[in-house]
């Protein structure tokens, strides 16, 4: 399938690439034990790949594989997969049918999904990394198409047709009907994107022939799999194919199957179950033994045959409705617990998945319930229970989503006619760099022994579509170098507005055992330490001296937030503070402070990219006195985003100080009775920049 040209993991371990080295392995392997030669060595290196997947890169927190772990740097783990990653991962082998269900639902829960105008198809977007960036999220067939056969693969027939009718919908709702361009909106149009692309067509096909049909080609194995995902209200259906041809129809609960191959293998016919018992089932008019085969939400009667040319299988199913699967909604506190019960039928017996699936404990049964205590952190999740009735032996999907009810506490009230005096403190000694020149400085280290051209020099992303064009670097901090002087601000009330209401407020702050002037917050503590670390420090020589305001009214003016929060800037100069891995900047900024006080906000600008989403880009940590701390985290796009792109993140202030740049605010509430030491600025991910541009303080 078309694999997105965007992605670049900068030498990192990735699973696309683990997924297709261990299925060519074993593929090898087979090859060589056909041929007569030794296949000992593409075993061993098919079973180190597989184990490598499992033991690093499934997460069973989170149910999926994760996309890559990183060699360089702090080795992060990039826990959200794109469709890719999830799809190959069931086609190659790589994911047992548990965990390929939990993958799959993944694309269900955490990826946008969108339906078509016609047959209300369902359409996924390739990934949830943003900036969104051609190819690494969009809405594309090929992916879309694949993602449909990993569901018909694991037996998830509804699901894989439902994707399937939008395919349908795109092939007659695009300029060039019968054509199905690689590029879609979300509703199915084509979105200008080529349309000839093998990839898509030769996709197509392998739905329609390894899942609508079920038709598979194991030949290495001397098999010939064939397990049909029709529609349940079908009533008939054919194809014929140069090597197979393959006839079907039903009548009420008797289906029959009038397959036609002349290739010497072993035919195995797998068909889901459509009641709890199987009346009988005939073999070229004779009566033929079977097995049943537990999967998940399913269960498959399978018939195998050695005979070549016409074969004819008759299955007559019972009249009692199978058992559906579970479904609840789960809402409990983060790492909380939380009660899961569902209705049991009392002839039907419970049990737990096997293997690497995040599976429900043992768990009693109580008259017509089950009941289970499960301890997790927030998100969707799956459990299996095992259910039998009669011949019915099935995995049951019980689906949940832990809901993250835990309420931040706001130590500081926002009530009507309160007054919000911040005070900007004065950190141009630890600026490091200019605004103007981040993106002209070359970024050359680290980076991996191997492939590494996901980052261009400039440390901008090799496919940066941002607001100022392809490519294109355009920054202008006029705004902030012209900002009003400090002196005619500096004994001025500074009232602010609260985020959510946009109120103004105003009052009196409330009584913390005394207010702090502006030099007594900047005053440092004379005790903080100073670690020997050169490239954390900056080469201070002493961290621990005091701020010093006497530049407040020369050369320094009061950038204000949109909600009216100052920050200092330097009129000439450099003007940032910047954290990164590249070597350019120190990994870590420590800044020193002192006094009490109620918040801190941090006013700074990030250079990241798709690669770096949903993941800790960079990270704050609020240090006391006492030595207790306050983490904040930033990720991308959740609270921390591209400053040359358009704004992503939601859970903090943007910032625009041009048409092309923004930076962000972080709002921090402090425990106002506890002495500050101070605040450190760690760059977390490769190829980020994160870059402190003021500090204000809220008495």
């Amino acid at each position: 399938t078309w694999i997105s040209d965007g992605p670049s993991y900068n030498g990192g371990g990735c699973a696309q690439a683990s997924a297709y080295n261990y299925r060519a392995n074993l593929m090898i392997a087979k090859v060589a034990g056909k041929l007569g030669y030794p296949d000992k060595v593409f075993k061993e290196r098919a079973e180190k790949i597989l184990k490598a997947i499992q033991d690093t890169l499934w997460l069973p927190s989170k149910g999926v594989i994760a996309e890559f772990i990183d060699t360089i740097g702090n080795k992060l783990i990039h826990p959200s997969p794109e469709l890719a990653t999830i799809y190959l991962s069931i086609d190659c082998g790589v994911a047992d049918m548990f965990q390929a269900y939990q993958m799959l639902r993944f694309t269900e829960t955490e990826l946008c999904n969108e339906k078509t105008l016609n047959r209300q198809g369902r359409l996924v977007y390739s990934s949830n990394w943003y900036p969104k960036k051609y190819s690494t999220c969009g809405i594309f067939s090929a992916e879309n198409i694949h993602l449909s056969l990993a569901y018909f693969k694991i037996g998830l027939k509804e699901k894989g047709l439902d994707i399937l009718d939008a395919v349908v919908d795109a092939y007659f709702m695009g300029k060039n009907p019968g054509l199905a361009s690689h590029v879609l909106t979300a509703h199915g149009v084509s979105d200008g994107g080529d349309l000839d692309f093998s990839d898509v067509s030769s996709m197509y096909l392998r739905l329609i022939v390894e899942g609508l049909f079920g038709i598979r080609f194991h030949l290495l194995d001397d098999t010939i799999e064939i397990a049909p995902g029709f529609p349940s209200d079908w009533t008939h259906a054919d194809i014929k194919l140069k090597d197979i041809s393959f006839d079907y129809h039903r009548n009420g609960c008797q289906e029959e199957f009038v397959i036609y191959c002349e290739t010497k293998a072993r035919k195995k016919i797998k068909l889901p179950l459509r009641s709890t018992r199987i009346e009988s089932v005939f073999l070229n008019d004779a009566p033929v033994k079977y097995k049943i085969e537990a999967a998940v939400n399913n269960c498959f009667l399978i018939v195998e045959t050695e005979i070549t040319g016409t074969v004819r299988l008759q299955v007559i199913h019972g009249k009692k409705t199978i058992p559906t699967n579970i479904a609840m909604r789960q809402s409990l506190q983060k790492r909380g617990v939380g009660s899961i019960l569902f209705p049991r039928d009392s002839e039907r017996s419970p049990g737990t998945a096997p293997g690497k699936a995040d599976a429900l404990p043992d768990i009693p049964a109580f008259h017509d319930k089950l009941s289970a205590e499960v301890k997790t952190e927030a998100g969707s999740h799956t459990g299996f229970v095992r259910v039998k009735e009669d011949q019915y032996d099935a995995w049951l999907a019980v689906d949940s989503v832990a809901e993250d009810k835990t309420v931040q506490e706001r130590r500081v009230s926002a009530v009507k006619n309160t007054t919000h005096k911040f005070e900007p403190l004065d950190i141009s000694k630890y600026f490091n760099s200019s605004i103007m020149e981040l993106h002209t400085q070359e970024y050359r280290t680290p980076r991996p022994e191997g492939y590494s051209i996901g980052a261009r020099l400039n440390g901008r992303y090799a496919w940066d579509w941002n607001q100022g064009g392809h490519n294109a670097v355009q920054v202008d901090d006029t705004a902030l170098r012209q900002a009003a002087p400090a002196k005619q601000i500096r004994n001025s009330n500074i009232e602010i507005r609260n985020r959510k209401t946009q109120d103004c407020k105003t009052g009196v702050l409330d009584n913390l055992g005394g207010s702090l002037s502006i030099q007594e917050l900047n005053r440092a503590d004379q005790t903080v330490g100073v670690p020997g670390n050169a490239k954390r420090l900056l080469g201070l020589k002493n961290v621990g001296e005091d701020f010093h305001s006497t530049n407040l009214e020369d050369g320094m003016g009061v950038f204000y937030s949109p909600s009216g929060i100052p920050f200092l800037t330097p009129e000439k100069g450099n003007n940032i503070a910047c954290a990164s891995i590249w070597d350019n900047f120190p990994s870590v900024i420590e800044i020193p402070l002192a006094g009490k006080a109620l918040e801190l906000t941090l006013f700074f600008i990030g250079v990241t990219n798709p690669m770096q989403s949903r993941v800790e880009n960079a990270r704050f940590t609020v240090t006391y006195l006492d030595g207790s701390t306050q983490t904040v985290s930033l990720v991308n796009p959740v609270n921390f985003d591209d400053w040359l792109n358009a704004a992503l993140q939601t859970q903090n202030e943007t910032v625009y100080f041009s048409d092309y740049n923004h930076g962000m605010v972080q709002r921090i509430e402090l425990d106002s009775q506890k002495e500050l030491a101070e605040i450190s600025m760690e760059a977390i991910a490769n190829e980020v920049i994160i870059g402190l541009l003021g500090i204000s303080v809220r008495k």
